[in-house]
Parts: C-alpha cells; sequence; structure tokens
C-alpha cells in the first residue's frame, strides 16, 4: 500500500467536520465511511491513465483537521505518477472546498432575520463534493418518487450487492459499484434482492 500526503490551509472560516459529516446525513464519497474522533474513513474510485491504457484504482482516503489546517492521507494500491498526485491533490482541495471564500455570503446572510440563524449553527460548513458522475446518478435514479426508507435500501442494497471493499489504516469502506461492476444490462438481470428492495 502506497501513501500520498497532502496538507491544506483551508479560507477561513472553515469547518471540516460540517464539511465531511453534513447535519442531514449526506456523506463525502461513500454512505459507508467511518468517522471517529475528527477522523473521516472513506474511499472512491481514481482513474489512472498507465502505459497509455485507462482504468479505475480503488484510493482510500483518511483525513482530519489539525489546527487551521487539514490533513489528507491517500492509499493507493500503486504508486501514483507525479501527474496522478497533481490532479489527486487539486480532487481533495476540491472536495473539501478548501479555496472557497464564504465571507461575502456571510455578510449578505447575517442581514436577513431569517437566514442568520443558520449562518451560527452551519458556520464555516462547506458544499464538498466527492462522489463521480456514476454514482451521482445511480443516487438520483434511486431516489426517485419514493419514500427516504426504501431509497436508503435500494442503495444499500447496491452498494453491499456490487460496491467494493477496500480495507485501509486498519479500517474496512465499502465504495460506490462503478459501472463496469454490474453484470447485467437490462431490467431482467436485476438481482431480486434489489427489486425487492425498490418494492417492484
Amino acid at each position: 500500500m502506497f501513501i500520498v500526503s497532502f496538507r491544506f490551509k483551508p479560507v477561513l472560516p472553515y469547518s471540516f467536520e460540517l464539511t465531511v459529516q453534513k447535519p442531514t446525513g449526506w456523506s463525502w464519497f461513500t454512505p459507508y465511511e467511518i468517522w471517529e474522533k475528527g477522523t473521516i474513513w472513506s474511499g472512491f474510485w481514481f482513474e489512472t491513465s498507465g502505459r497509455g491504457k485507462k482504468r479505475k484504482i480503488p484510493l482510500g482516503v483518511k483525513a482530519h483537521s489539525s489546527g487551521k489546517s487539514v490533513i489528507v492521507d491517500v492509499y493507493s494500491p500503486r504508486e501514483l505518477s507525479r501527474g496522478e498526485k497533481l490532479r489527486l491533490k487539486d480532487m481533495m482541495r476540491d472536495s473539501l472546498g478548501i479555496s472557497e471564500d464564504l465571507r461575502p455570503f456571510y455578510r449578505l446572510l447575517r442581514k436577513d432575520r431569517l437566514l442568520r440563524p443558520l449562518v451560527r449553527r452551519l458556520y464555516g460548513m462547506r458544499e464538498g463534493w466527492g462522489m463521480n458522475i456514476f454514482s451521482s446518478l445511480t443516487l438520483a435514479v434511486l431516489l426517485q418518487m419514493a419514500p427516504i426508507k426504501r431509497s436508503q435500501d435500494m442503495w444499500a442494497c447496491l452498494l453491499q450487492s456490487y460496491g467494493r471493499r477496500i480495507r485501509f489504516d486498519g479500517k474496512s469502506v465499502l465504495l460506490w459499484p462503478k459501472s463496469s461492476a454490474f453484470p447485467w444490462s437490462d431490467p431482467e438481470g436485476i438481482p431480486g434482492n434489489m427489486m425487492i428492495a425498490s418494492g417492484v
């Protein structure tokens, strides 16, 4: 296992916990990430282009805040090239909202009597993102016209059936599946447990 480490200094005010652990329950990269004592363990698929061939490899991510910095350790099954490390650094910076300056937004919100309490409650939270297009589209389909409990059951079933479990730093995290993980291409091939979870 190869480890690449990054240290970021976000534009203040910044809340690492609110950024990666949304109050509404949305995850940073995968619903099965682990949060313990100010540290998050998560993971995602990273596209590489070794030997002129594109492929995706699973990366584990461990992140926490330290003073005014955010420390990110990325665990890779192989050594990444210099170009891949630079791209990965940009991805991590964007996924944590490190460069976003919310001060003008806060000044505006403080003038609104109804929105002012939100500034206090969510102070320093960034939108952050960690999902790729495929996982975002999958989630959009699973959330359509269904009660939230059914949607949660469907995506839990999907991840447990087709997701990839990675182990790093003594933790185990289940990743969203990549599109090539699905052995079926039409509704006839959808597993029975998925059909039951969806209520079909």
